[in-house]
């Protein structure tokens, strides 16, 4: 048999191996429905540098997580550095700003700051939720109307 002829059955059984295993794999995998439930997450991001910033995050969930439906809204929390004003340290929820304050230095205050921060951040949640009206139309932005 010539040496070609080894190499090019050799390619084409490759190839059919290949194209085997790639049928196999392109199949539709069978999962189970989804519960309604887990639609519905919270997600919050964390954006800060700095150690203080970190320990804030921290603490922040952890009281987030005590709050009722803390799953509903995902947030961001953002660190910003300032010669001025200190580090300041932002919670946004989509386009709103829910919290805006300096970092402390001691890490005992962060963490009651972060306790402080979760209650006013959901009192402004719970502010803007009574505020939007009960329809919401997802053709059009709220600044659009």
């Amino acid at each position: 048999m010539p040496k070609n002829m080894i190499f090019s059955s050799g390619l084409f059984g490759l190839l059919m191996l290949c194209s085997t295993c790639h049928a196999q794999t392109i199949a539709p995998v069978q999962r189970p429905l989804a519960d309604a439930t887990l639609d519905n997450f919270g997600i919050v991001v964390n954006q800060t540098t700095t150690l203080n910033g970190h320990e804030f995050y921290r603490s922040f969930t952890d009281y987030w997580r005590e709050k009722p439906d803390y799953e509903r809204y995902s947030l961001v929390i953002v660190e910003r550095s300032s010669k001025r004003f200190g580090n300041q340290v932002l919670v946004q929820m989509g386009q709103k700003m829910l919290f805006n304050g300096a970092l402390p230095m001691k890490i005992d205050a962060l963490r009651r700051y972060g306790g402080e921060a979760v209650e006013k951040a959901y009192a402004s949640i719970l502010s803007l939720a009574l505020r939007q009206p009960g329809t919401r139309e997802d053709d059009i932005a709220e600044d659009e109307l």
